[in-house]
Order: structure tokens, then sequence, then C-alpha cells
């Protein structure tokens, strides 16, 4: 039997904290099984503790991570969950970013199972998303590259007996939408425009029929779309 997995993307942020799960099984293509995005009402002074709490109490994560004996995602090999890389100029990067990363990776009860990974910044750079997305969803969605000014990224792996966490520091990472408060000083256009093409993504995802998503080489359970 061929090895299954679920990645779950996390997009962290105060007011919209948002969490997609994709179904992944080796020789299959990738199918997206659920998403959701909460408010963590969370003030402007929290630790990574204080965030991990509310994940654990307030939203689906814990339980599609199998921390549960709830499991509302289907049980597989290995769940790998993938949070995005904030931006160094983010009043929260550490708490939303390392700090939280290394916390969810010692709760989990089984290090195998479950893997915590920083996201590579920048999906919209040249070589990234858009150039494996498939052509109708690029066309459609009217999906740009978007130049980097000063990438610089250095990387460092632990894995420890608590922590398989990869932590990455990195210059000009996107921020999270937070909602009408700023945690951030980024050029506002440029932030519009990528979480324009983020929303138009999920759009994008939520209405594709079966040539869509043959197109992108990503199939979406129906009953997702129907939310």
């Amino acid at each position: 039997m061929s090895a299954k997995f679920v990645n779950i993307g996390v997009d962290q942020g105060r007011c919209n904290f948002a969490i997609v799960a994709v179904d992944k099984e080796v020789d299959h293509p990738p199918m997206v099984i659920a998403a959701a995005k909460y408010n963590l009402a969370l003030g402007v002074q929290f630790s990574a503790s204080d965030v991990l709490l509310k994940l654990q109490e307030a939203i689906d994560l814990w339980s599609w991570m199998q921390q549960t004996d709830d499991r509302p995602v289907p049980e597989v090999d290995q769940v790998n969950v993938l949070t995005e890389q904030m931006s160094v100029r983010n009043r929260h990067c550490k708490q939303f970013g390392v700090d939280l990363g290394k916390l969810l990776q010692q709760s989990v009860n089984d290090e195998g199972k479950c893997v915590v990974h920083l996201l590579q910044p920048h999906l919209f750079r040249v070589g990234g998303v858009i150039d494996h997305a498939g052509v109708q969803i690029v066309q459609e969605s009217s999906l740009t590259q978007c130049r980097v000014e000063g990438y610089r990224v250095r990387t460092a792996v632990t894995q420890s007996r608590t922590a398989k966490y990869q932590k990455t520091t990195v210059d000009n990472v996107e921020p999270p939408d937070t909602g009408t408060e700023s945690d951030h000083d980024m050029p506002d256009d440029s932030y519009c425009r990528k979480k324009q093409m983020s929303a138009s993504i999920c759009r994008y995802f939520m209405e594709a029929d079966a040539s869509k998503q043959a197109d992108m080489q990503v199939n979406v359970c129906p009953q997702w779309q129907k939310i």
C-alpha cells in the first residue's frame, strides 16, 4: 500500500488565521479536503504559548494534526504542518513563526507522524506557485510573478528528540493578513497585490470544475466546494 500524507498549510494572523488540508497519496494527484479561517481574538501583546493554547482549544488544527481522537480528516501515515514565513519587520514574527513552530513540534504525540515546517517565502516569485499551478488558473485569476528585492535566506535544520522544525531567517518576507490593525511596515501595493492573488486562488479552487482541476493537477473535495 502506498504511503498517504496530509499537508496542512497555515497562514498566521491575529484576526485572520487560515488553515487548508491537502490529502496526498503517492502516485495520485493531491486533493484539497478541508479549509477554514478563524479569528483568534489575540490582543496586541501575546506569546507563542498563547497562540498554541488557542490552536489547541478554539480551532480544528489540533484535530487535523491527528492529535485528538476526533479526526475529521483521513488518518494518514504522516501529517506535515507548513507554517507561513513572516516578515522580520512584523512585530509578531517570532510568536507566529519560529517560536510557534517549535512549540507545535514539541507538543505532538509522535514526532515521526507529525512534522512542522517553515515555508519558503515568496510563493509568487519566479519558479514559484505560478509556474506550477496550471495554465487556466494563471490566466483566469490574473496571477503575476512578483519581483523579490534583497532576498537572502539562511537555513538551519534542527533534529533533536523534541523538534524537527526547519528554521529559516529571511529578509523581505510577506507579512500575514492581520485585519484592520497594522502590525508591519511593508509596501502597501505589493502586499495587497499578493493577498488579492491568494484570495483569487482560493476562490478558483472552490469553483473549479473537473476540467480546471485536471489542468491544475489538483483535485478538490466536492463537499468542501459546497461550503
